[in-house]
């Protein structure tokens, strides 16, 4: 056996950072650093391992003499499926400077460097360079690559767009894959086409032999929780094989806020407490069903909860890209070097969309989401998306539309603005919450207020 294919097997069987680290030194010190075989295996367990670091793969990537396609694909892999925040942007930095350099060399990406790029294009929902990306993807001749479609299934918020890749995907006897059912699903949730979902989770199964996972079931469960059958979505969890999953209950509770149903909001709640999965998002969730129904002793039940369990939120934070520059802001940003110009706009907008008839929630009826629970959010008037709006109406040209992407789920208050926004100025409005994508247009949304 040769002592590349000693290093290779190694590798298969590597199961942490320090043993990994102890095998490059056993590449450099035999000289096969840059072996095709050896730096791409070594590289791509570096970027895409759950026992590897992207900081070390950056280091690997770094000291290639001349890195090739599926060098590039490794790093560009890794970073567009990291969960940290920054991760899609860096994605998109080694997708550029792959296109330069392989261009230069003769050689482009390949289909899987598009569904990399695509997927870190829709984490961040960067319009511009996702179209730029489906432009590469079309000349290259990709766009009939199973990956491909899927990735460009995902990125588009529609769901009716949704729809019109796949009939593309099956018209050009492209077999889909559980992913693409998944894009399928995600769009028919959100648009509320409960019928065309249920068929698209059965045809997984009967026309495709392709067995749901998790995530399958989560969409079914918010499918049917959003078109307000929230006993359908509960039957459906305690007949599925996940039913002991934290995500189905979850997302039933979220549809339990949506429709205002505290019993339903409290069986879902007993559940994730009987798991242990019980985090602060939840107590929040069905504290605004109990504010909303008047319900004072719940609230405060859920505030006590909160405190004897020291659970923590997540900070709220907002990105738009102008100019192919994406601006990140958080509630009450103060960092941004035009934060000055940022705020006064931001004055203008409010007064504006009161005009077409938008009114603060926090004083129309009070926004239980910040009157509950003040200790864990701001007021909703200078939340992270508005100020992202105030940016972009002033950075950009009338009629240009808008697309935001925002880590948590829109409050009422903002989703109100972004309405009147839309009518006050004639902009369309795409943001990205951590729920789905809304699209704003002359006052009325794509979720149809119900998200």
């Amino acid at each position: 056996m040769s002592t590349a294919e000693t290093i290779l097997r190694a590798l298969q069987g590597c199961n942490s950072l320090s043993w990994l680290q102890r095998i490059h030194a056993r590449v450099l010190v035999t000289g096969l650093h840059a072996h095709p075989a050896v730096s791409g295996e070594l590289l791509r367990f570096c970027a895409v391992s759950a026992s590897g670091s992207l900081p070390y793969a950056q280091l690997l990537f770094s000291r290639l003499p001349d890195p090739q396609t599926h060098h590039w694909n490794s790093i560009i892999r890794g970073f567009s499926q990291s969960p940290d925040s920054e991760s899609p942007l860096i994605a998109l930095l080694y997708y550029n400077d792959m296109v330069r350099a392989r261009a230069s060399a003769g050689s482009l990406p390949d289909a899987f460097t598009f569904s990399f790029a695509l997927k870190a294009c829709g984490r961040i929902r960067a319009r511009s360079k996702c179209e730029e990306v489906h432009g590469a993807v079309v000349r290259r001749g990709c766009v009939t690559h199973v990956v491909v479609c899927t990735n460009l299934i995902g990125v588009h918020g529609r769901g009716d767009e949704a729809e019109m890749f796949f009939r593309q995907m099956l018209s050009a006897g492209i077999q889909p894959d559980s992913i693409t059912f998944l894009g399928l699903l995600c769009g028919c949730s959100h648009q509320g086409l409960v019928h065309e979902g249920i068929e698209y989770f059965h045809m997984m199964t009967s026309s495709f032999s392709l067995s749901p996972g998790i995530k399958h079931y989560g969409c079914m469960v918010d499918l049917y929780g959003r078109a307000g059958k929230l006993e359908k979505a509960l039957e459906f969890i305690r007949c599925s094989p996940s039913r002991d999953d934290p995500v189905l209950w979850r997302t039933l509770l979220s549809s339990c806020k949506i429709h205002k149903n505290v019993k339903m909001g409290e069986i879902a709640m007993k559940n994730l407490v009987q798991l242990g999965t019980c985090n602060a998002g939840d107590c929040i969730l069905l504290a605004t069903i109990y504010a909303e129904s008047k319900n004072e002793r719940g609230v405060a039940r859920m505030r006590s909860l909160i405190k004897s369990r020291d659970i923590r939120t997540s900070p709220g934070w907002s990105w738009i890209e102008i100019n192919d520059q994406v601006h990140r802001f958080v509630a009450d940003d103060l960092s941004h070097p035009d934060c000055r110009e940022i705020y006064y706009k931001l004055e203008e907008v409010i007064d504006r969309a009161a005009s077409v008839g938008y009114m603060n929630f926090e004083t129309k009826e009070g926004n239980s989401e910040t009157v509950f629970f003040e200790d864990y959010a701001v007021s909703g008037t200078t939340h992270s998306e508005k100020l992202a709006i105030a940016f972009g109406l002033a950075r950009t040209p009338e009629g240009t539309s808008l697309r935001i992407v925002k880590n948590l789920r829109i409050c009422r208050d903002c989703h109100s603005f972004m309405k009147s926004v839309s009518l006050a100025f004639g902009r369309v409005l795409v943001v990205r919450d951590r729920v789905r994508f809304h699209h704003f247009e002359g006052g009325v949304c794509s979720c149809k207020d119900y998200w």
